[in-house]
């Protein structure tokens, strides 16, 4: 399977692109060269690689500077994961697309554990907020 992610320097990323690779899958990784902001970038980025699945892991994912500059925070969370997936409906349409979010969209540690998937959404910061929005998105 080709596999296209997003953020793939990152956290998550670390872990997945070695998995992929072990079970046999072809990678495209993009990090910060595919900047999500960039709709048109994103766009040839998805064109190019023609995956059968996308993981969208990038963001920017510190909540405490979240407050700090919130209009980036939207900017990459939100409208990078809406660049992404427009890309998917145009260039890869039957692509499967996992788009992976936070718990702070719950409330974070507020919340009491564990979650169903009918719980409310409850974002108490901007990088909550992004990511909920992102979530609606998908």
């Amino acid at each position: 399977m080709r596999v296209w992610v997003s953020g793939a320097r990152g956290f998550v990323g670390a872990w997945l692109l070695p998995r992929l690779a072990r079970d046999g899958h072809e990678i495209t990784a993009a990090d910060r060269e595919v900047d999500v902001c960039d709709a048109a970038a994103v766009g040839a980025a998805i064109a190019s690689a023609r995956p059968d699945a996308v993981v969208h892991l990038a963001a920017l994912a510190s909540v405490a500077a979240s407050f700090a500059d919130p209009e980036a925070v939207a900017r990459v969370n939100y409208l990078g994961t809406l660049h992404v997936l427009r890309a998917v409906a145009r260039h890869a349409p039957r692509s499967r697309v996992l788009l992976v979010s936070s718990g702070e969209i719950y409330g974070g540690a507020a919340t009491p554990h564990p979650l169903g998937e009918d719980a409310p959404l409850a974002p108490r910061s901007p990088y909550a907020r992004s990511k909920a929005a992102a979530d609606r998105l998908g």
